[in-house]
């Protein structure tokens, strides 16, 4: 083995272990941010196939190790915990209202802002759209809290008029949980504006806009 080969090895157990490092901190980063489930990082080695007569050094490499049979922390009874999606993402995990269904958190609110559109990919028309809304926005029509409700969560209806608001609010922050609400809202030609990629950066800014601090 060559001093190349040294080196080479030696930069690759230091990447290594900079990877396993990225995922501690993050870990850390997190430790507070309701229902995150940890990641582990599990090093691999990587033996070389040579002749006998050859000498080559072997490495090591990382892959990540996501925790999805773990339960997130739900955080203190008192607390609630509100999740506030779109209809878009909803309807691609709609498996998660079972599992809510399952575990029956007496602090969960979820609000579902519906547009009837898939914004991100250019408003096309999703299944909560009405039937026979033309060629461009007909759905299936699809309630998702009739889907809620079918999965097990008691608790679950539909916001039409912005009267209803003041309910929709105290129902989240008071009643026992698990609470579905679908909220329809009106369609918006917005500027399109790529988001940050820095996740930190967009939780608190979420969190600044809705409770007035990060």
């Amino acid at each position: 083995m060559g001093i190349f080969g040294a080196l080479t090895t030696a930069v690759g157990g230091l990447r290594a272990e900079s990877y396993a490092l990225e995922n501690v901190s993050g870990n850390i980063a997190n430790s507070q941010t309701t229902a995150f489930k940890r990641i582990d990082t599990s090093f691999l080695d990587l033996i070389p196939s040579t002749a006998l007569t050859q000498q080559l050094a072997g490495g090591v490499t990382t892959a990540v190790l996501a925790k999805l049979a773990a339960r997130g922390e739900i955080g203190p009874d008192e607390r609630v915990v509100l999740v506030i999606t779109g209809d878009g993402d909803m309807l691609m995990s709609l498996g998660s209202l079972a599992t809510v269904a399952t575990q029956q958190p007496e602090n969960l609110a979820i609000v579902v802002l519906d547009n009837e559109k898939f914004g991100e990919t250019g408003n096309q028309a999703t299944h909560t759209s009405p039937r026979n809304n033309g060629p461009t926005d007909s759905g299936a029509g699809t309630d998702l809290s009739l889907i809620a409700k079918g999965c097990g969560i008691a608790d679950a209806g539909i916001v039409r008029e912005a009267g209803e608001v003041a309910q929709l609010v105290k129902d989240a922050r008071t009643k026992k949980g698990p609470v579905f609400r679908v909220v329809k809202v009106m369609v918006e030609k917005l500027e399109f504006v790529m988001p940050p990629q820095d996740g930190a950066h967009l939780k608190d800014r979420f969190r600044q806009a809705l409770l007035g601090h990060p």
